[in-house]
């Protein structure tokens, strides 16, 4: 049962130590406004330190039926002191995003639960009741099965994939909703039993073609739907009203997405107004224009989180596939997600390559199951199969290209997409003749005309995953000392090159032996 929904999610800080003069208040109560004006319901989230002021008590409380408010769990000195801890940000930084200090996983699991305790006792004696819903640009599993267990938390979301921004990395997870691991915030579980029972919705609206390697090429690394993305610099996102037509479009309007199509817009308000306003209230006109005419709708992060929950008991398939480029240069792209795996498909100058593939392993750790992060950043990630961005040699994506097996480039004409049950089918006229990539919960099978191959181009000689080779049909990884593995039923691994067997590469991922 496939919804297209859009959250509008603000979440507001007390504080913004870089702009003193910032006026924190008037993003939240313009939001708020717009949410009025189109007759949406949004969600609020409350860092502590604006919790615990009277104006965003006021707000919430004038705002009645159109808000939902929750926690956004980054921490800041007056929670930590409250529950008797040593405030480590930096001098006159009351909040500090350095991953030691300001996210859950810089403390340890006692303390996060102390944390989590406060903030929600203050939340209840402010508001009557305790919160269903948290967001943080980090969380980790540790907390999210306590909130889940102690307080009965029914969604909550997190960053977008992004490698280093802000010192937060998030890299090779699904990127729009699952069921995460309980050792894992970042991989979706395979079973019940091993699973957090909240789901997990990832942030700001990322550009499906553009976003995932885009700082080696223009030296940006946003291109999102956060309204203010664009006006520091680089091309698209939520400040282009042209890049916003094409992201809704492409998104809601074609049907696709499998189980779900999700995006998350509006912005923290330490951003200030006068940024925020730039993109905003077009976006909000346009989402109207389109719930108006059915092609999406407008719910609060706690309303999808129960959506989610009641139709789904374990992570399912989902994709997202943009077979136009705003840019109009010819590039396609799309993600598949399943509990099992994740992998895109890339189209660019008439070319297609698998741009990126990892693994999800329920037994792979987090880093900060047992011990905090000490240091200003951190790491959350899945394992890796093929990583275009960290594996690249140069500017533009790593990419396993697909090749005749004589060695020649693969020329692409017209492109189909559909969905069917939980697989999406790819298909491409091409010089080799018809070629079908389907992507199923469990395996990719990749059809055509005549033998064809996969080829390694523009990445590094040296990966930072180790790889050998079983008798050509199975790929034995170990990354970060744990041991992971993918079967190929039918082609078989030379060297550097994926070749088919009888026209066909099928990759089995479901990790059962045999």
């Amino acid at each position: 049962m496939r919804r297209a929904i859009v959250n509008f999610i603000q979440f507001a800080r007390g504080v913004e130590p870089r702009d003193a003069e910032l006026d924190l208040v008037k993003p939240v109560r313009k939001t708020v406004e717009l949410l009025k004006k189109y007759d949406f319901r949004g969600t609020l989230l409350l860092q502590y330190d604006a919790l615990i002021k009277q104006e965003y008590q006021d707000i919430v409380k004038e705002a009645g039926e159109t808000l939902e408010t929750g926690l956004w769990l980054e921490m800041v000195q007056p929670l930590v002191e409250d529950v008797g801890l040593c405030w480590r940000g930096r001098r006159k930084f009351s909040w500090d995003w350095h991953s030691h200090c300001g996210t859950l996983c810089g403390y340890s699991p006692a303390e996060r639960k102390l944390l989590i305790d406060r903030a929600f006792s203050r939340f209840k004696e402010i508001f009557g009741y305790f919160p269903k819903v948290v967001g943080a640009w980090v969380l980790d599993a540790v907390s999210l099965s306590y909130l889940k267990d102690r307080y009965g938390v029914v969604a909550a979301c997190n960053c977008k994939e992004q490698w280093g921004t802000d010192g937060y990395t998030l890299w090779g997870g699904n990127g729009i909703a699952y069921y995460p691991s309980k050792k894992n915030i970042l991989s979706p579980a395979q079973t019940r039993e091993t699973q957090i029972d909240v789901p997990v919705f990832r942030m700001l609206g990322a550009d499906p073609v553009y976003q995932y390697d885009i700082f080696l090429k223009d030296g940006t690394d946003v291109v999102t739907l956060e309204p203010s993305t664009g006006i520091f610099g680089g091309e698209g996102g939520g400040f282009s009203r042209a890049w916003v037509d094409w992201y809704l479009k492409e998104n809601y309007c074609s049907g696709r997405g499998i189980s779900i199509a999700y995006a998350q817009t509006a912005q923290e308000n330490s951003f200030g107004w006068e940024a925020i306003r730039m993109g905003l209230p077009y976006q909000a006109e346009k989402i109207a224009e389109m719930r108006d005419r059915g092609e999406l709708e407008v719910l609060t992060l706690g309303e999808t989180g129960k959506w989610y929950s009641s139709v789904y008991q374990l992570t399912p398939a989902a994709a997202q596939a943009a077979l136009t480029d705003w840019k109009e240069e010819g590039r396609k792209s799309v993600w598949y997600y399943s509990s099992r795996y994740r992998v895109n498909l890339m189209v660019e100058q008439g070319e297609v390559s698998i741009r990126d593939c990892y693994i999800f392993d329920e037994n792979y750790p987090e880093r900060y199951l047992t011990e905090e992060c000490k240091g200003e950043s951190c790491v959350f990630d899945n394992l890796p199969v093929w990583d275009g961005l960290r594996w690249s040699d140069g500017k533009c994506a790593a990419k396993l290209l697909l090749k005749t097996v004589a060695g020649e480039k693969i020329r692409i004409g017209q492109t189909e997409y559909r969905e069917e049950n939980e697989s999406a089918y790819v298909t491409f006229d091409s010089s080799a003749g018809k070629i079908e990539f389907i992507f199923s919960p469990k395996d990719i099978k990749i059809q055509a005309q005549q033998e064809i191959c996969f080829e390694r181009e523009g990445a590094k000689e040296q990966i930072d995953a180790e790889v050998s080779v079983v008798n050509g049909k199975e790929a034995i990884f170990t990354y970060r000392k744990y041991r992971y593995g993918l079967k190929l039923v039918r082609g078989r691994i030379e060297g550097k090159v994926i070749r088919s067997e009888n026209r066909v590469i099928e990759v089995d991922f479901s990790g059962e032996k045999g």
